[in-house]
This record gives structure tokens, sequence and C-alpha cells, in this order.
């Protein structure tokens, strides 16, 4: 499995960072000269997060999701020249597509 080379230590909790990101739209909203009152915008945009957060619970649930592979585990996939051989140019390794076919772990 990829392992991300980046690390996220968070120096504030979760709560107090969504707070300033809060108070950073409500500023930026503001500035370029939009009047809204800041709990009903925070609370618009909360809903719309839900919303969103329903739309990608839904969308995983689905039946017809369509597998990918990334280049790295495919079969077409030649690692020394990131090469691939379905589409016949150079893909990045962490690239995927629907057309892939995962090859063996031997």
């Amino acid at each position: 499995m990829y392992q991300s080379p980046i690390e996220i230590k968070l120096k504030r909790t979760v709560t107090e960072f969504a707070r300033e990101l809060d108070n950073e739209v409500w500023k930026s909203v503001v500035k370029v000269g939009i009047q809204v009152d800041k709990e009903e915008l925070l609370e618009a945009l909360e809903y719309d997060r839900d919303q969103y957060n329903q739309g990608y619970q839904a969308a995983l649930r689905e039946k017809d999701l369509v597998s990918v592979v990334r280049c790295h585990d495919c079969e077409q996939y030649d690692r020394d020249g990131e090469y691939c051989r379905f589409w016949r140019g150079v893909r990045h390794p962490e690239h995927y597509c629907g057309e892939g076919e995962r090859k063996d772990n031997d």
C-alpha cells in the first residue's frame, strides 16, 4: 500500500482549526464586499459540508463503482521508463485508469 511521505502533526485541535478556518472564510467573504451574517454563513457552509458528505457516502454504497488500478500495480506498466503499453505513453506511477490489469503479486 502507498505510504505518504508527508506526516501531519497538528499543533491545534481539530475544533480550534475548524473555528479558525471558518473565521477566515467569513473574513474573506466580507473582504470582497459581501455583507452576510457570520453565523448564517457558517451554518450554510456546515449544511453544504453535510450534504456533500451524505452524497459521498451514498456514492460509496453504489454497486457499479469503477475499479481502478494505479500504474505501478498494472500489468501494462513498465516501471523503468514509466511507460504504459495500453495508453502508449509515459505515465506517472501514481496515475490510475479503469483499463488497468492488476499484476500478480509473485
